[in-house]
């Protein structure tokens, strides 16, 4: 590994991993991996299949980034197209700026790919405002401390406008007028 004017780069070498850290307030990218600047992720098509500095992972992408209206949760979606039929660790982090680094570390969760494609779903407790970015690494069976880290995904803010399922919203069948019975 080498250390830039960014946080953390690898110019070479794959299995470099970074997992829970927190990188931030490093000038540029919080990862950086191969070329100087933030990788643009391969088509679904090829499966990720390209050679370089941690096999140039493919970032997640944040299809959104919602607070809760109701209650004191964000729900974030997340989406990795990447090698097909394999196990990824996505970690999620918060930062309070849009500098491509991740500050504060909000939880990970294991997914496989299916057609190399796989979406997950984090409730995590961050205020609107907030900017949230993800990774993935590739878990390798029996390898712990090995498995190549992607570059940390473009961030997005944390907007409001989730609103509970119908399934959960508990209301008296007496405030409707009903009768007396609540469920």
């Amino acid at each position: 590994m080498l250390r830039r004017l960014g946080g953390t780069s690898t110019a070479g070498g794959v299995d470099n991993r970074f997992k829970e850290n927190s990188i931030s307030a490093n000038g540029g990218l919080g990862i950086d991996i191969g070329a100087a600047g933030q990788n643009t992720n391969d088509p679904l098509l090829n499966f990720d299949s390209d050679n370089g500095p941690n096999d140039l992972q493919n970032h997640p992408i944040i299809l959104a980034a919602e607070r809760n209206i109701v209650g004191s949760n964000t729900i974030i979606r997340v989406r990795l197209e990447s090698a097909a039929a394999a196990e990824f660790l996505i970690e999620l982090f918060e930062n309070g700026t849009n500098d491509g680094e991740g500050a504060v570390f909000l939880g990970s969760q294991s997914a496989t790919t299916s057609g190399g494609v796989v979406e997950r779903e984090f409730q995590v407790s961050t205020a609107v405002g907030q900017y949230v970015t993800a990774t993935a690494t590739e878990v390798i069976a029996g390898q712990a401390f090995k498995g190549s880290t992607s570059e940390f995904s473009p961030t997005v803010k944390v907007t409001t406008g989730v609103r509970p399922k119908v399934s959960d919203v508990k209301v008296k069948s007496s405030s409707l007028g009903l009768g007396s019975v609540d469920d």
